[in-house]
Formats: structure tokens, C-alpha cells, sequence
């Protein structure tokens, strides 16, 4: 396996390294995350690193809306393909600000949005990869077809968002005590940019190490705002149902 990081400098920080290893070697994962974690730039990763390294395999990465496909998830991917061309010049090109960058018809990554209900139906293939982001918010016709394709062998998937459970549709919930799924959990005070002090606050590192994650000032706000005790603290902040 010719790991992605060995031929760019993407700076990720150690919760994200060990969502990567876990990936590499389960065929199911379900990753819960706080707030602003680098959670999109981990998919984004994920999914190249599944593309140069399987000829056969075919990559849809799921986004809730589309707007959060063209203006966080695809600029990662851009920002990660203009580093790799450099060291990889064979790649096919890629079309900065297009969702789709394609080897060949059955090697690529394609952004999409389970805004269309009936968007993962179809898929056949040697490899077939879904990298779902926020899978909370997803219509149960979508994470219905998601439970079906979970059952054959030649399917990877993982789930990552923030742990919202609506009870009309609890599939990502389920998942955390599917016992086919490895579970991960991110939480934002795990953030290498935040220390905690005595009295339960936070403080930033200074310099920020990673300016891209969550730092010591939402964290603080948040406390304050809502408390340790409260839901919107354990599903935004812990990463926890």
C-alpha cells in the first residue's frame, strides 16, 4: 500500500491519523465527532488514499446538502490533488471545483448529495467505497439503500458527522451498536489546539498548531451558553449520542 501521507504534507493531527489506520483496515466504521474537528478534511484524505491505492474502486462520498459538497468537501479534495500532482504526474487531471475526479470508469472519486433520495442507487463494481459526512440528516431512503449495500463483502463505508439521533430516522444511532461496524469517537476538547485548565476552562496553544480546528473560544462559549450537562455539549462538543 503506498500510504497517501508518504507523498504529501497534509498536516493531520492524531485523531485523524488513527480514523485513517482504522479505515485502511475495517470494512465498516462509524466515526461520531464534535464540533469543528477537521472532520471533512479527513473524508477527503480517506478517500484519495482509497483511490491510489485500488484500481478497482469506485468512491461516492455523500455530503447532506450540496452546498456543503462544493464549498468545504471538494476545495479539500482540490487542495490534496494540487499537492499530490506534483508528486504523482500520471494522475488524470482533476478539474478544480468539479465534484468528480476520475482515473477511469470503475476508479474514482465523485461527490454527491442525499438531497436526491435515490443518489447511492445503482452502484455495482470490484470496489465500492461510501464516505458518508453527517449521516444524521440523511432521508431514510438513502440510509436505507446504505444498510442494504452494507451487507456485501465488496463494500467499505464510514459513516463520520455529529451524533444527532432523529427518531425518524436513528440509522447512524444504530450503527454504534451494530456489532459489523468499528467505532471511533472524536471529541472537540481532544483538539490539539485547546489545553484544559483547573477550573474546567479552556485555553488556546499559542501558536496554534492547526488554525483549521476548533480552539479555546467555542469551547469556553459553549460551556458557558449551554453547560457540561446539556445536549447541545455532549452532541457538538463530545461527539457523544
Amino acid at each position: 500500500m503506498k500510504a497517501l501521507e508518504d507523498f504529501i504534507d497534509v498536516q493531520l493531527w492524531e485523531k485523524q491519523r488513527q480514523l485513517v489506520d482504522l479505515v485502511r483496515n475495517n470494512r465498516l466504521v462509524a466515526c461520531k465527532s464534535g464540533h469543528s474537528t477537521g472532520k471533512t478534511l479527513a473524508s477527503a484524505f480517506i478517500a484519495v488514499d482509497a483511490l491510489i491505492n485500488n484500481s478497482d474502486m469506485k468512491i461516492i462520498v455523500v455530503n447532506p446538502v450540496w452546498r456543503m459538497a462544493m464549498k468545504i468537501f471538494v476545495p479539500a479534495l482540490d487542495n490534496i490533488y494540487n499537492e499530490l500532482l506534483e508528486k504523482l504526474p500520471w494522475l488524470p487531471e482533476k478539474e478544480l471545483g468539479s465534484c468528480n475526479w476520475n482515473i477511469s470508469p470503475c476508479n474514482f472519486i465523485k461527490a454527491v448529495s442525499s438531497e436526491l433520495e435515490d443518489v447511492l442507487m445503482g452502484y455495482e463494481g470490484k470496489q465500492i467505497f461510501f464516505i458518508c459526512e453527517e449521516p444524521s440528516s440523511y432521508p431514510k431512503e438513502v440510509t436505507d439503500t446504505l444498510e442494504l449495500y452494507s451487507g456485501f463483502d465488496n463494500v467499505k463505508i464510514l459513516l463520520i458527522g455529529n451524533p444527532f439521533a432523529f427518531p425518524d430516522n436513528p440509522y447512524f444511532g444504530r450503527c454504534f451498536i451494530d456489532g459489523r461496524f468499528s467505532k471511533f469517537t472524536i471529541s472537540s476538547t481532544d483538539s490539539p489546539n485547546v489545553k484544559k485548565n483547573k477550573d474546567g476552562s479552556y485555553r488556546d496553544i499559542d501558536p496554534l498548531p492547526y488554525p483549521g480546528l476548533i480552539g479555546a473560544t467555542w469551547l469556553n462559549h459553549i460551556s458557558k451558553q449551554y453547560g457540561k450537562n446539556s445536549n447541545f455539549w455532549r452532541n457538538r462538543v463530545l461527539g457523544e449520542f
